[in-house]
């Protein structure tokens, strides 16, 4: 299931209305028709709220550092620059680690795991 799956499901369950969803979710109508119908994906900015509204995170936990970085950002809503500054790293090197172009250093994995458990 997509985010826009789950986000149909709860809102049927709620016995709302998508006008009403996107009031909570302070989007367009046309940003929650696009998301449930699967055309678009939300843009990482309104997942916080999103996950929210859901009241559970379905996103999947990826295997690789790529997939588990994106998520992190995802959860938090920033941008690819502002998870870099959050880290204290360049916006280059996180960029490279989550296109799997390079590995964080072991101390940099290190603080992630930490940050992942707690």
């Amino acid at each position: 299931m997509t985010l826009g799956d789950h986000l149909r499901k709860v809102r049927l369950d709620k016995g709302l209305s998508q006008p009403q969803t996107a009031d909570s979710l302070l989007v367009s109508v046309s940003a929650v028709r696009s998301w449930e119908a699967n055309r678009f994906q939300p843009e990482v900015r309104h997942v916080p709220r999103i996950l929210g509204f859901l009241g559970y995170n379905p996103l999947p936990n990826g295997p690789g550092w790529p997939e588990r970085l994106y998520q992190a950002r995802a959860q938090l809503g920033l941008t690819q620059e502002q998870m870099a500054k959050q880290l204290g790293v360049g916006h280059f090197s996180y960029q490279s680690w989550e296109r799997d172009i390079r590995q964080p250093s072991e101390k940099m994995r290190a603080l992630l795991e930490q940050n992942e458990q707690g």
